[in-house]
């Protein structure tokens, strides 16, 4: 049983899990303008990715005919019979057990970088995470990852 916390006491917080992303450059070929998504930890301690599962709604697509969530290699597969190529329109990372330090800054673990077309031709991507903290406690959260891509607020970078 757990004991309340004392008055000196640090109370346990969840982990601030989130996602930041920007246009940049250095992930594909040809050095093309990509939309790199990263995850952050913004909490104070680390936790530990227990499970990570992708999902994709293609442009014009039905969201709820999409395929289902997957891992990485099942989300390339999807990708690329629909004619996307690994490497020059997306580049995706592999996470198991993978301990997320808590930076409290905005330092990420690269997702995945995305170019124009993947944007053009994929109209939603969903990247759900779900971690373990230091009390053992699981958090979920689910990133769209696309979110902010076709923004006109981003200047992208030349090519």
């Amino acid at each position: 049983m757990r004991s309340s916390p004392g008055p000196s006491t640090p109370v346990p917080y969840g982990p601030a899990l989130g996602w930041r992303a920007d246009w940049t450059t250095g992930h594909l070929r040809g050095g093309v303008p990509e939309w790199q998504v990263g995850l952050l930890n913004g909490g104070s301690h680390t936790v530990v990715v227990e499970a990570y599962e992708c999902r994709a709604v293609l442009r014009g697509e039905d969201p709820q005919q999409a395929a289902p969530w997957t891992d990485v290699q099942g989300l390339a597969e999807v990708l690329t019979g629909a004619g996307l190529t690994v490497g020059e329109d997306f580049q995706l990372v592999t996470m198991g057990r993978f301990p997320l330090v808590g930076t409290g800054s905005y330092e990420t673990t690269m997702l995945g970088a995305f170019s124009q077309r993947f944007v053009d031709e994929v109209e939603a991507l969903y990247i759900r995470v779900r971690v373990s903290d230091v009390v053992g406690d699981s958090h979920e959260r689910i990133l769209d990852a696309l979110r902010g891509a076709r923004s006109t607020a981003y200047q992208r970078p030349a090519p």
